[in-house]
């Protein structure tokens, strides 16, 4: 009986009929990783995708986020320096994470302030576009009919245009705020630095003058230099035109002061950016939409997920208006949260998560509570 041929896989040779992916390929393979939180194999396909092609900039920008995120911070670092190398003037991402990674200092505050550059200029065409599609928006359509006649179907062609005008406005206005928000976080960002760094500064020059001849060292006055607390101000000014309604810059503005040596002035600013949830509610009470509200409320768990009532509050207002599948989506998080914070169904926020699941089954159907 003749043997048989082993095959090339039982020698220990290549399985030709398992093609190696490309980069592209294990991008997308990283992506969905990602959706699930799978964060070790969207590295290793990622590590893969950089390997086969280390001159593909959304592979290397995307790596290098990753690592950053993960708190790989040196090779995170030699990652994202090798996309600015790549390309310099687009992709203000990059250079947000290089400034919270390097050394605090001149060079960080250098990459942020290049990442702020690149943000407002997005937002200036960000700013364009919102302009342009509410003035397309705004034209009169022509071969309307009025007096309650049938429409035509030209006439109907008309209103399905208009109403992706509308579509079109929310759209940009949704992608300009977002932009802003950004922008706001990166500004607030670079003056904190300055903060940290003119406190370094102030106590390096208090030191020396302290230990200066014929003084004994117990006179040890730390006062942050004018000119660069003018300039932190300035940057904090411009992130309250970008975003007013960010807490952000005040909360900058309270670090500040306190450094200042004016505890009374860094509590009033405190007070203003704690203003903004009960503004939420009052908004909630008097606008139908609730989009006010809503937009505030996200910007608050943005900058921080770990209040269960700021959850709450939003998934109010998303059932106020109606976005029954959004507000599902938030009562979900906020019971993740209710669970990951050992929250007692005791207490008064969680029968109030429980009254928001019953308001949303009784008007969107049990099954959009139930994960159906």
């Amino acid at each position: 009986m003749p043997k048989k041929k082993s095959s090339a896989r039982s020698k220990g040779g290549p399985d030709k009929s398992a093609p190696t992916p490309t980069a592209d390929q294990l991008y997308q393979q990283a992506q969905l990783a990602l959706q699930y939180d799978d964060y070790d194999s969207a590295k290793a396909s990622l590590k893969k995708a950089v390997k086969l092609e280390p001159q593909n900039l959304e592979v290397l920008e995307a790596y290098g986020s990753l690592l950053a995120e993960i708190g790989d911070e040196k090779e995170a670092v030699a990652s994202l320096q090798s996309a600015v190398q790549l390309c310099p003037d687009a992709g203000h991402e990059k250079y947000m994470y290089l400034g919270q990674l390097v050394e605090p200092g001149e060079e960080a505050a250098g990459y942020i302030s290049k990442g702020i550059a690149l943000l407002q200029k997005q937002v200036d065409e960000a700013t364009s576009a919102t302009a342009a599609a509410t003035a397309n928006a705004a034209a009169p359509q022509a071969g309307t009919s009025g007096g309650g006649k049938k429409k035509t179907s030209a006439e109907r062609a008309v209103a399905a245009k208009a109403a992706r005008s509308v579509e079109a406005v929310s759209e940009a206005q949704e992608a300009e705020e977002e932009l802003r928000s950004e922008l706001c976080g990166g500004l607030c960002a670079l003056a904190e630095m300055r903060v940290q760094m003119a406190h370094v500064a102030a106590v390096a020059a208090a030191v020396a003058a302290a230990t200066a001849p014929g003084q004994d060292g117990s006179d040890l006055a730390v006062s942050i230099d004018a000119h660069a607390a003018g300039e932190v101000e300035q940057l904090l000014e411009r992130a309250k035109l970008v975003s007013p309604i960010s807490p952000e810059p005040d909360q900058a503005l309270a670090s500040l002061r306190n450094e200042q040596g004016n505890p009374d002035a860094a509590l009033e600013a405190l007070r203003r950016s704690m203003f903004r949830f009960e503004c939420a509610k009052l908004l909630l009470e008097l606008d139908e939409s609730a989009k006010n509200a809503i937009q505030v409320l996200e910007g608050l768990i943005e900058e921080d997920d770990s209040n269960p009532a700021t959850w709450h509050l939003l998934g109010l207002a998303f059932y106020s208006a109606e976005l029954y599948e959004e507000a599902q989506a938030v009562y979900e998080g906020g019971m993740d949260l209710l669970k990951k914070l050992h929250i007692s169904p005791e207490e008064d926020i969680c029968s109030e998560f429980e009254d928001l699941r019953s308001a949303i089954e009784e008007l969107a159907g049990p099954a959009a509570t139930m994960g159906e």
